[in-house]
Formats: C-alpha cells, sequence, structure tokens
C-alpha cells in the first residue's frame, strides 16, 4: 500500500490529480490510509475519475491488488450536478451514496467534501 501512497503522490506533484482542500488555504489531501482501507479525495471531474481510475489499475497490475468494486463507495458534494455524478460512478463502476455517517467511530465530514471514494477491503486478484 506504500507504493499506492507514492503513486497517488507523483499523480499530485505532476498536477493530474487534482487534491480536495478543506479550507481555502488548507493542506491539499489526496487520500488516506487505514488498515484495508483507502479514503480518496479529488475534485468533481470526469478527468480526475479517469486519473484515480489509472492509478489504481497500474498499481493492480503491479501488486495483484484490486479494488473491490462491490464494497466500495463514492460519495459527492450535494453541490455536484445528478448528471456529472452519475458519469463518474459510471465510469469508475463504484456505488454512489449519500453520506457516510461514521467511520473509525469518527464523524467525518460529508457536506464538505467534493468526491470521496472509499476503497474497502482490497482483494488479492488470482492468477489466471
Amino acid at each position: 500500500m506504500e507504493r499506492l501512497g507514492h503513486m497517488i503522490n507523483e499523480a499530485v506533484s505532476s498536477g493530474d490529480w487534482q487534491p480536495f482542500r478543506f479550507t481555502r488555504n488548507g493542506i491539499p489531501v489526496s487520500h488516506l490510509f487505514f488498515a484495508d482501507d483507502l479514503i480518496l479525495y479529488a475534485t468533481t471531474t470526469q478527468r480526475q475519475a479517469t486519473v484515480i481510475q489509472r492509478v489504481l489499475s497500474i498499481f493492480g497490475m503491479y501488486s495483484g491488488h484490486q479494488v473491490n468494486k462491490r464494497k466500495t463507495k463514492i460519495y459527492f458534494s450535494p453541490n455536484t450536478v445528478p448528471s456529472l455524478q452519475s458519469e463518474i460512478s459510471m465510469l469508475l463502476e463504484y456505488q454512489r451514496v449519500e453520506m457516510f455517517a461514521k467511520y473509525l467511530e469518527c464523524l467525518c465530514f460529508m457536506p464538505v467534501l467534493n468526491v470521496w471514494i472509499l476503497t474497502s477491503y482490497w482483494k488479492k486478484s488470482k492468477p489466471n
């Protein structure tokens, strides 16, 4: 998982991945790791969804891990146009949710996030 963090940081450094800022002058946040879970933050565009998809795909090719799409959720800010929410959800093939209540016993900041993808329970790919 450490390698995935490096890959995300490389995408942020190159300008491909646009991380989220909780405040106007706040520190940009692109991801948080929790044991077997990962929360990704990005701006709400199809381009950003494609960048996320590409990074996760490349990581999967090299590590043998892939996202469990049945357990992965995506959250959008209430300001995101519903048609864009649908397009991004379909592109990534993740289930869209209206809000995450509590995660790891802490209240999450749902109303302020643009895109929040909770990638849960990574599964190891089986060789063909």
